[in-house]
């Protein structure tokens, strides 16, 4: 039936149509448990790693899957989002999912829930596009004989379509003010939706440094009886040193001393190596499969950079913390200001990302992050004016990509892809 992947993310993009043609479905788990039991709890075939936070959860999980996957592990890994395939929200051995596991599974879900037919759970609703792809996810490690699955929380944690699943380790990244308008408006409302992935009995680490967040954290820990490792407790001290070629971080423990190379950029980063260095201690991994998983970790659209005239960095960031991270990045590697090609989606907090762009930026292409976000261009343009940024609108992203490319290279200077993932895997296709 179904023939490629495409085939696959059509039928699973025609639950998306319906989400968004219905009123908005509220945020439970009762459609997600209903979906386990009607394919066999394929989770808890698969030992499984929980991740979420504000910040930094896609850059754990993808370290904690390359350390398990070193030492020997078949790994499954569910991130989100992808950027050129959507095979690379469901990874295994950092690979994307290939048609083999793929195909069988969807059509395994197809048979069971065609198009335009509710499930028979309260008020017979559609089940959503993430929660078909979660169940998906699950039964392709299943079928694929994965040992572990690192899964990433999509939004939230508490009411997240994963959120089903009993891990041998739940982390905790950070917390900042995101999704307010579903996860609460205050820190500690947020920290208690992250919070709740955490399972009695269950070993949690925390990096998050926020001491509002940390509290409500670490209470629910204490009060659900799990081991609670929180970092800023078991590292003295730590010092990051960059290169075009990626970051050494060098840390101090109780035990003493620990240096870990990768080939990701951004001080950022130190904090999602030293959470994944110590999920793999929790884990058993031996240190040199740390080391060895830490190394050879690679995601896209990270602060990537792709050498030539120009050379291009892609960066997914789309908050405001995240392109403070990017620009101070982007200052410690290249001399030179840039050509900023940005487009977000029109809830991201545009105007101030702007602003902390500005120093670094000569001349902003302002487009549409591709088309599956809701966007207003135009009104970005105005901020940038109101910057006195040197910006032009070019609403079409396919010709924003061509012309920003053109602009770098005739004025010789690096091009900036960032505001949103999306915007990065248009800019991908197009310049391939």
């Amino acid at each position: 039936m179904f023939q490629s992947a495409a085939d696959v993310y059509t039928y699973l993009s025609s639950f998306i149509n319906l989400e968004r043609k219905l009123e908005p479905i509220e945020y439970r788990l009762d459609r997600m448990h209903y979906l386990r039991k009607l394919f066999g709890y394929p989770d808890e075939a698969v030992r499984t790693i929980h991740v979420t936070g504000s910040k930094g959860k896609g850059s754990t999980a993808t370290l904690l899957a390359s350390i398990l996957t070193a030492s020997g592990y078949k790994t499954g890994l569910f991130t989100s989002p992808h950027v050129l395939n959507f095979t690379e929200r469901i990874a295994i051995n950092k690979l994307p999912v290939t048609n083999d596991i793929l195909l069988p599974c969807a059509e395994e879900i197809y048979h069971r829930i065609p198009p335009g037919k509710p499930l028979p759970v309260p008020e017979f609703e559609y089940p959503t596009f993430f929660e078909l792809l979660t169940i998906l996810a699950f039964l392709c490690y299943k079928r694929a004989g994965c040992q572990y699955a690192v899964i990433e929380v999509g939004l939230g944690g508490r009411l997240d379509t994963t959120n089903v699943i009993c891990p041998e380790l739940a982390i905790i990244t950070s917390i900042e003010l995101e999704h307010t308008e579903i996860l609460g408006s205050t820190v500690d409302k947020i920290a208690y939706e992250k919070a709740g992935i955490i399972k009695s009995l269950i070993p949690v680490i925390s990096a998050v440094s926020d001491p509002v967040a940390r509290s409500v954290i670490y209470t629910k820990a204490y009060n659900s009886v799990s081991p609670f490792y929180n970092l800023d407790s078991i590292v003295s001290e730590y010092h990051t040193s960059e290169t075009p070629e990626g970051i050494s971080v060098t840390w101090r423990d109780s035990v003493g001393n620990h240096t870990a190379q990768s080939s990701l950029h951004g001080i950022v980063q130190s904090r999602n190596i030293m959470t994944a260095w110590y999920a793999g201690n929790l884990l058993q991994i031996s240190p040199d499969a740390i080391l060895q998983g830490i190394r050879s970790t690679t995601m896209r659209a990270r602060f990537e950079i792709i050498p030539g005239e120009p050379t291009i960095i892609l960066d997914g960031a789309h908050t405001e913390v995240s392109i403070l991270n990017t620009v101070e990045t982007y200052q410690k590697l290249f001399p030179e200001p840039c050509v900023l090609l940005f487009g977000t989606a029109q809830d991201k907090h545009s105007f101030a990302m702007l602003k902390t762009l500005y120093p670094i930026t000569e001349l902003a292409v302002i487009t549409r992050p591709g088309t599956f976000k809701q966007s207003e261009p135009e009104r970005i343009l105005e901020e940038a004016h109101a910057l006195n940024m040197q910006a032009e609108l070019i609403a079409d992203t396919e010709a924003a990509v061509i012309h920003a490319h053109a602009l770098a290279k005739a004025r010789k200077l690096p091009l900036l892809i960032c505001g949103s993932f999306y915007l990065c895997a248009d800019a991908l296709k197009t310049l391939a």
